[in-house]
Parts: structure tokens; sequence; C-alpha cells
């Protein structure tokens, strides 16, 4: 077999090509056409310039093949064309109702409601500073104690305001005014003194009365009271407790001696009568209203009088109002011990618990009324004349 010639080796070089590895798009298919290189086997031979080799026809022919289907890889299955950006939209100037967005056709949440400035209110109590201690930077601590004086500490502890949660139905504010005028009319009176409830025995402890209010509506006004709650009061004489009352045949004896002497009757009425009379034991406490006081107090009241609800209360009053009478010069009678007389027998006094009746002459009627109201707070309630009707 007779060897190719050095002419044919040299027109003829095996040809190499490069395939791409993706999918071309018609611009890169045309820009391959203008950048396919030939790259020839390396031989021994000698080499064309490169204006012989782009003469050659297998170099014309390199850009047919690379523009063929067989020269370009098939188009992936998963390959996703990128999906067209909407356009936007232009709203006109008049938007009509129901073209709008749906932000603005969303109807706006409604605000909450502003909350109300905070107004400078009185003080509901006082406080009291006893001490200041300071530590130094040395870890020393220096303590600094006030004067105080023990009628200004006692008069301070109940609040400037009651706290009244409950008026049981009646106006609130006219509750509070009566609340306090009760409780300064116990002030005046000296029916109570505070004392610390860790200061007390364990049988005293034991033996604390309970106290509620009792609500009276008057029309212009509430009339309150603290009563005590008599059931819990340890008594041990019941002799001791219980008041006599006058009956009503008694009462006709001196009614037929007004008549006949022609004399006035007049009536009057015991204010706070219980809480003019001193207790009738001496060794009685009772837990404060809790609307004057923190339950971290540990106040008690030591009652100094009388109260109303107490079941010695009537017997401490009756005896009382025996010493006030017969302190202006009227006498016992032997017979009935709610009758009161004068030694010249020209007046009566019959006493039903806080309610006098006084029969006799008007010059001494009068006389005795008002040496009563200088220990009593006695009040007019009626007057009875000789013709009146």
């Amino acid at each position: 077999m007779t060897p190719p010639s050095t002419s044919q080796a040299q027109l003829q070089p095996p040809m190499v090509f490069r395939r791409p590895r993706r999918p071309t798009t018609t611009t890169e298919t045309q820009t391959s056409k203008e950048q396919v290189t030939v790259t020839p086997a390396p031989t021994g031979g000698p080499q064309l310039p490169p204006k012989a080799v782009a003469d050659t026809p297998m170099a014309s022919a390199a850009p047919a093949l690379a523009s063929s289907p067989m020269a370009t890889a098939p188009k992936s299955c998963h390959s996703t064309p990128a999906m067209p950006s909407p356009p936007k939209r232009h709203l006109a100037d008049d938007i009509v109702e129901g073209s709008s967005s749906k932000q603005q056709r969303t109807p706006a949440q409604p605000e909450a409601p502003a909350r109300p400035e905070s107004t400078s209110e009185q003080p509901k109590s006082r406080l009291r500073i006893t001490k200041v201690t300071i530590k130094t930077k040395q870890g020393e601590e220096i303590t600094a104690y006030s004067c105080e004086d023990a009628t200004e500490q006692q008069t301070e502890r109940i609040p400037l305001e009651p706290i009244v949660n409950s008026s049981d139905g009646l106006d609130k504010q006219k509750t509070i005014e009566g609340v306090k005028q009760e409780i300064l009319s116990m002030k005046q009176q000296q029916v109570y003194m505070e004392v610390d409830i860790n200061t007390l025995t364990p049988e005293q402890r034991k033996n604390i009365i309970q106290s509620r209010w009792v609500l009276r509506d008057k029309g212009n006004k509430v009339r309150p009271r603290i009563v005590a709650k008599g059931f819990t009061e340890t008594v041990t004489d019941l002799d001791y407790i219980y008041a006599s009352t006058p009956i009503f045949c008694v009462l006709r004896t001196p009614l037929t001696l007004a008549c006949n002497n022609g004399w006035i009757g007049l009536t009057g009425d015991i204010s706070t009568a219980f809480l003019h009379a001193a207790a009738a034991t001496a060794d009685l406490y009772m837990y404060p209203p809790k609307e004057f006081y923190n339950p971290e107090d540990n106040i008690a009241w030591k009652l100094l009088k009388a109260i109303y609800h107490l079941r010695s209360s009537s017997k401490a009053l009756q005896k009382h109002l025996a010493e006030v009478l017969q302190q202006i010069g009227l006498h016992h009678s032997t017979a009935e011990p709610d009758i009161y007389m004068t030694e010249a027998r020209n007046c009566f006094v019959l006493a039903y618990v806080d309610d006098l009746l006084f029969l006799g002459e008007e010059q001494i009627v009068n006389k005795l009324f008002k040496e009563i109201q200088q220990h009593l707070l006695l009040r007019t309630t009626g007057a009875l004349s000789p013709g009146s009707k």
C-alpha cells in the first residue's frame, strides 16, 4: 500500500469541534458562526498559515455544522422560561367606588378610647415618717428619729376619707358625709381609745366584739351608726345587763295630777344616748369599722362609753341617766324605778330608755329641761299645755 503524499496530509488535517453544553439562543448561534475555531491535530508535518486554513473546503463547511441541529445540545425538560412581569396598573385620577384597591376599600379599625388624664386627688391617708436610716460608703448605718407626739400620732391613724364600698342602695356621697360626722361625734364624746391588738392578752383578743354600720335614710341626709354585734359579747350575769321600762298603767297617775293642777307636758329625746354612758365593763374591746383602717394596722377600740347594740348598753344608760337626774335635785321613786320627782312634788319626770316626759309647773319644767341639756344632748320633741288640742 502506498503511503499518502505529504501534500495530501497537509491539505486534509483532522478536525476537532467543541460542542456547547447548554442550549444556545439565536444570538449565541450567530456569535458561534463568527467564532468557530479550527484546531488541527498535532503532527510532525508543516502547518498551514491561518489564511490557507480559512480557504480550505473543510473550514468553509464549519459554520454549517455549527448551525445544524446536531451541533447543539437538545433542550432540557427541566428548564422553565422566565415569566414575564405584569404591566403596572395605572389608576385614573377619578376612581369610582368599587375600582379602588383592597387597602382603600378596607374599613379603618376603630381606635381605642383615649386614656383619661390623671387628676390630682386629695390624699386618702397621712403617712408618718418615724425614722430615716442612711448607709455610708464605709458600710456604717446612721439612723435619725423624728419627734413623735402621742396625741398627734393617735389622731392621724384614721384616714382623711373613709373607703365606703357599699351604701345599701342609698346615696354614696351622703353616706360618706354621715359616716364622717358619726366618727367625729364619737371622738368628741371620747367613746373609744385605740390600742394595738398585739399588746392585748390572748383572753382579751378572744373576747373582741365585732362591729357593723346601720344606715337610715333621713330624706336630705343619711344617718349612719356604728353598732356592735352584741351576740359576741361575753356576759356572766344576765341581771346585770337588762334595764327596766315603765308600764303604761303607771302613766295614769302623773297625767291625772297634770290635768288636775293645770300643768304642762313636755317631751324630749336624748341624741346618741348610749354614747353618754360609761361602758358597763372596764375591759371591753371592739373591732373598729374597716372603712377607716387598713387590715395591717392591727387596731382595736377599747370602749370607754356604751355603744349601740351592746347587751350591757341599756343598763349602762339607765345608770348614767339616774346619776344626772339626781345631780340636778330630783328624787328616785321607790315604787317605780323609771319615775323621778322634785322634793315639792310639783314636777315629775318619766324616763323610757332615751325618751323623757316632763309633767309639772311650766317654770319648773323649763328649768329642769335646761339643766339636763348641760349634761346630755336633749332636744324637744313635743309640748302640751292646758287648753291646747
